[in-house]
Parts: structure tokens; sequence; C-alpha cells
């Protein structure tokens, strides 16, 4: 069985401050690329072509759309976000038209979703409270045109590759 997710790979100008922040709080910064998650890691036998059939379906008249990304807060107890500014609502209607149909069984409805760039992940407390601290005059500016989704595999150490991509 594989293990797939359904992510946007923002394409922004000055990433590079992002992957810093990443490479401070986010131990997932090595295996995969800053991400806004549309359908959570999920393991089935589907196949490619059914994967991508109804991703093409499902997006059929979906347009290219801007989003930006500012402020970093908490979530969880433990997970650093870069929080959405423009671009919540096309970003959720991406996600609502992926999860139904073949992916509808996967959709978790106990899960809140939120559309963000994980920057973090940390262990305890004191330390997550210390990386709120460190980030709360973080206030770059991040903006990039969404045109494609990605279908990633994830393998067993948590490595990520792209199997498919879909522009609209």
């Amino acid at each position: 069985m594989l293990n797939r997710s359904i992510c946007i790979f923002p394409e922004f100008n000055n990433g590079e401050e992002i992957e810093g922040l990443r490479e401070k709080y986010d131990p997932l910064h090595s295996f995969i690329a800053p991400h806004i998650t549309l359908i959570h890691p999920f393991k089935g036998s589907l196949l490619k072509g059914e994967l991508i059939d109804h991703i093409q379906d499902s997006l059929i008249g979906f347009k290219p759309f801007e989003i930006r990304c500012q402020n970093v807060t908490g979530a969880d107890g433990h997970y650093l976000f870069l929080n959405i500014k423009k671009g919540n609502d096309h970003i959720i209607e991406l996600r609502d038209r992926l999860y139904r149909g073949i992916l509808k069984g996967h959709y978790a409805r106990e899960l809140s979703y939120i559309p963000h760039v994980t920057v973090g992940k940390l262990n305890g407390e004191e330390t997550f409270q210390k990386a709120l601290h460190d980030t709360e005059e973080f206030n770059t500016e991040f903006t990039s045109v969404v045109y494609k989704i990605s279908v990633e595999q994830i393998d067993e150490d948590g490595t990520s590759m792209i199997e498919y991509e879909y522009y609209f």
C-alpha cells in the first residue's frame, strides 16, 4: 500500500527565510519542502491512474490564485504555523473538491482544517513557548501564485517524492 498526500508547494521569492525557520524548528525540513497540505497522508491501493482521473475531474475549471502568508502562530501545543492571510477560500475549495469521491473515505472529520505552512514541530511546553517567543517578530510577507497541486509519495523513512503534478 502506498502512503500519499496531496499538497501545494508554494514558490516564494524569499522562501529561504521559511527554510531558516524550518531548519531550526521542523524535524521534517530535510524530507519535504515547505507546503500546504490539502489531503493529509493516507495509505491505500489506489492506482496512480485512478487518482489522476479523480484529481482532473474534481478540479475542472479551477484557476490559479494568489496566496499571501505572514506571521507565525502556535497550534495544538507543539506546531508552529506560518499563516495564510490571502487565498484561504481557494485552498479550502481545493481541499473540499479533492475529498469527494474516491478520497472521501480518507477524510478525517476530527481534524479541524486551517490552511497553513508548518514551520515547526516542537516537543515539550517549554520548547514550544520559547519558539513562539522567538518567532513573535517574524513578520515577513510571502506571496506566491498557486497554479498546481502535487501528489507526493511518502516513504517509510519520511522522505517525500512527487508522483504527479496537476496544473490548473
